[in-house]
């Protein structure tokens, strides 16, 4: 092999081809330096690997395309993770501030005024209900006269 076809299969390898110079007018430049002088299956050989190089070359941009399509697709996913992660960030934030906002409210006791709170909704309820049925002023008396 010459060193020009060296090149150009170095080249091609390399990625150094722009597009405008395709890899097939690059390889059947290789084909046509390198047929001279050749017999027929030498040439028919070249022939054989530069139809396999053109289909390695065409299988290159498929997957060239695909994983420039995955590229941009993971840059759009990070982009809306990072706006959510922010968006939760500052929600989790005001969840924080009305919490501190709540127990400055309410006092550092607010647990045991909350259930001061329930056991005195029980004890009215109870109530409502002794007073219903009747009971609630024998209760009464009772309790007045110890």
């Amino acid at each position: 092999m010459s060193k020009t076809t060296k090149k150009i299969i170095t080249d091609i390898a390399d990625g150094k081809w722009s597009r405008a110079h395709s890899a097939e007018s690059l390889l059947n430049k290789a084909i046509t330096h390198e047929s001279e002088g050749l017999n027929d299956a030498e040439a028919e050989t070249l022939k054989t690997i530069r139809k396999a190089t053109l289909q390695v070359m065409d299988e290159f941009e498929k997957f060239d395309v695909v994983y420039c399509n995955m590229i941009t697709r993971e840059a759009d996913v990070s982009e809306r993770v990072k706006a959510h992660a922010s968006f939760l960030k500052d929600k989790c934030g005001q969840i924080v501030d009305a919490l501190a906002r709540i127990e400055k409210l309410a006092g550092h006791d607010f647990e045991l005024k909350l259930q001061r709170l329930e056991r005195f909704s029980v004890a009215v309820e109870t109530l409502s209900k002794l007073n219903q049925s009747g009971k609630l002023g024998g209760l009464a008396k009772a309790l007045s006269e110890l």
